[in-house]
């Protein structure tokens, strides 16, 4: 998905989402056999959505259902690490 996401990034996803609201030019997880994909939404049908990397992956189709997640936000391995530090010191310092 570069230059969109990079290599090293942690993508965090919700799952709690409305599929159907989804248009052509978002990204969405997708399951398909039993592997996960991250990848912009080429184009929607009434049925669900062709999917494309742009890069070694051909046009490929995606039901409504198979469609697990979006992502929210992104960040690199440091900044979460960084985060989970400070909330770290914060809930010891509660327990004291």
């Amino acid at each position: 998905m570069y230059p969109l996401y990079k290599e090293g990034e942690t993508i965090l996803c919700r799952t709690d989402f409305d599929s159907f609201k989804l248009n052509a030019g978002d990204c969405a997880v997708y399951e398909i056999f039993g592997s996960f994909y991250l990848h912009k939404i080429k184009r929607k049908t009434d049925k669900g959505f062709y999917f494309d990397n742009f890069d070694d992956l051909p046009e490929h189709f995606v039901y409504f259902s198979q469609v697990k997640a979006v992502p929210i936000l992104r960040k690199n391995i440091f900044f979460l690490y960084c985060v989970f530090l400070a909330f770290l010191r914060k809930i010891l310092g509660l327990l004291k």
